[in-house]
């Protein structure tokens, strides 16, 4: 790919991964969604995929780049969170919508960044059953 096509669909590379993140989420989010399985954020299929890709997640960790970019990602992550939100509670306000989306989001990445930043040390099914265990808590305060 040349130079100015590059720079013609970014800002620049924090921009391109960025992107490719929120896209690999919202496929991950849509193949989750096709097998029945409904949660605020697709977290098997996330973790599942970091820890496929395994020598480059670390690499990215190791660099500080992930942590760089966790504003920017987050932000993109939130509308998905909110989608989901007003599919699984459609009686929640847009705001506390908002709101929930937006921790959860945080949650999501805190605990995908403290999980590279060990080394992928636990599997992808126990780190996403964490987080699926503490989303699960949250939401059933707000039945």
């Amino acid at each position: 790919v040349a130079r100015s096509t590059f720079y013609k669909h970014y800002a620049d590379k924090d921009d391109f991964m960025v992107t490719s993140f929120a896209g690999m989420v919202q496929m991950a989010d849509e193949a989750a969604r096709a097998r029945g399985l409904d949660g605020v954020l697709p977290a098997r299929h996330v973790f599942a995929h970091v820890e496929s890709a395994r020598t480059f997640a670390l690499s990215l960790a190791a660099s500080g780049e992930f942590a760089k970019a966790q504003a920017a990602r987050e932000a993109k992550l939130v509308p998905i969170a909110e989608a989901n939100l007003a599919r699984l509670k459609p009686a929640m306000t847009q705001a506390r919508r908002r709101d929930v989306a937006t921790f959860l989001v945080g949650a999501f990445m805190g605990t995908l960044r403290a999980w590279m930043d060990d080394g992928l040390r636990q599997s992808a099914q126990h780190v996403a059953g964490v987080f699926e265990t503490m989303a699960a808590r949250v939401l059933a305060g707000e039945a």
